[in-house]
């Protein structure tokens, strides 16, 4: 299982301060010239994305909320 965030709006310090805050742990894109967030068509920030171990998106989920994310990653393990 893997957890991705897409965020191309804020810079690494940003995206640190916030998992720190929120007790994120998951990996995480962050503002460059590559614009991660317009090529997977995120409508929020962050936004995360779940993939199984086949390499199949499983859940997206547009904006923060800890205990839905946690649900959906307990019940992929």
């Amino acid at each position: 299982l893997t957890v991705i965030g897409i965020n191309d709006i804020d810079t690494p310090e940003m995206i640190n301060r916030f998992f720190t805050a929120k007790e994120a742990n998951y990996l995480s894109t962050f503002k460059t010239e590559v614009n991660h967030t317009k090529n997977a068509k995120v409508t929020a920030v962050p936004t995360m994305v779940l993939i199984n171990s086949q390499g199949q998106i499983i859940d997206v989920f547009n904006g923060w909320n800890k205990r839905k994310i946690n649900k959906a990653v307990k019940s992929m393990l």
